[in-house]
């Protein structure tokens, strides 16, 4: 499953509870133009300025909030 992320023509990320990514595949480095060490040192507020810093709850809760 990984290879087929890997090379998949849309971006994918995976991301710990705090935020901080911890997989990027191939298409999300090149969209986003950084390289996958740099963006592994980076959180979702760093590539998207409407994501709150810190609002308390864990990415999950605040993506079910935003979406539902």
């Amino acid at each position: 499953m990984k290879f087929t992320i890997d090379r998949s023509s849309d971006a994918a990320f995976s991301m710990e509870p705090d935020a901080h990514f911890i997989y990027v595949n191939d298409e999300a480095c090149r969209s986003l133009g950084y390289s996958n060490e740099e963006i592994l040192t980076m959180m979702v507020h760093d590539i998207d300025p409407i994501f709150p810093k810190k609002s308390g709850l864990s990415i999950s809760q605040t993506l079910k909030k935003e979406v539902l």
